[in-house]
């Protein structure tokens, strides 16, 4: 893994400016626009200074009673995001085609600044976000603390994997069907378990045929798409795999989609969930 992170320069990211940051944290209004970055903000105790999270955001659980507004990050509404006056907005490479103009028209009328996080590819990727934040945000001591920590809960994953199996992971079943492939923090956090990515040889979250899951034959299938148990299972059977082993309830590992599809520091409790499923 990457261990050079502590001297990072702020890299794959770019800052559209208008002021420099504010004098003092307490001035501080931060909107942010991926949920990842909002559990970020959390974990640097930087909470109180949101006043803007997406209509995803479910986490922390404080959100729910926080007077903030909820934003459309697909659909942004630009008036409703300048008249929040934010002085900072944490926004993300994955939806910036969307929203890319609308913020320019933002840092073009009110004095804000607005970090766009790269798309991580691997675990280290979401170290570096974790250092990048921190240092758009002026608390880079606090930041490289989280990202330490990050990477040693990873660590002791990684040191205690000895399993040795084809997993398939299921972003989508309907309508049609879509997977994690390499080059994504998914794909890594599979590897520290020492599981391999059925899909590793297509890049990103590709869509998939049926008859391309039967050349595979993975022998887990880790459901994220937001499925329980009963619906996953009766969804994969209608799929008609054959004999493949992914038919079996006992090869089918749940997993919140909000800890291991988000490239945040809750990913590793994502990691520890598939671990305990396939180890029971």
């Amino acid at each position: 893994m990457l261990r050079k992170l502590f001297s990072f320069m702020l890299v794959g990211c770019f800052t559209l400016s208008a002021t420099a940051h504010a004098d003092e944290n307490e001035d501080m209004r931060i909107v942010s626009l991926m949920p990842s970055n909002t559990e970020v903000l959390y974990e640097l105790e930087l909470l109180d200074y949101v006043v803007g999270v997406t209509t995803v955001d479910s986490y922390p659980e404080e959100l729910e009673e926080m007077a903030i507004v909820r934003f459309d990050s697909m659909n942004l509404d630009v008036e409703e995001l300048i008249t929040l006056e934010p002085t900072h907005i944490l926004a993300h490479e994955i939806n910036m085609s969307m929203s890319e103009d609308i913020l320019e028209q933002v840092s073009d009328t009110i004095d804000v600044e607005i970090l766009v996080v790269e798309d991580s590819e691997d675990i280290d990727g979401i170290a570096k976000s974790i250092l990048e934040i921190g240092e758009f945000l002026e608390v880079e001591d606090d930041a490289e603390e989280l990202a330490e920590e990050f990477l040693a809960r990873v660590d002791t994953l990684t040191f205690e994997s000895e399993r040795d199996a084809e997993v398939m992971v299921f972003v989508s079943l309907q309508p049609e069907i879509y997977t994690v492939g390499d080059e994504t923090f998914i794909s890594s956090a599979l590897e520290v378990l020492g599981l391999e990515n059925s899909f590793n040889d297509i890049e990103g979250y590709p869509s998939v045929s049926k008859e391309d899951i039967l050349v595979k034959n993975p022998r887990y299938a880790i459901n994220i798409t937001g499925m329980d148990d009963m619906e996953f299972e009766d969804a994969v059977l209608d799929l008609n795999l054959s004999n493949l082993d992914i038919n079996e309830a006992s090869q089918q590992c749940t997993v919140d989609p909000d800890l291991l599809a988000r490239p945040g520091v809750r990913v590793v409790e994502g990691i520890e969930a598939v671990r305990s499923c396939i180890d029971e």
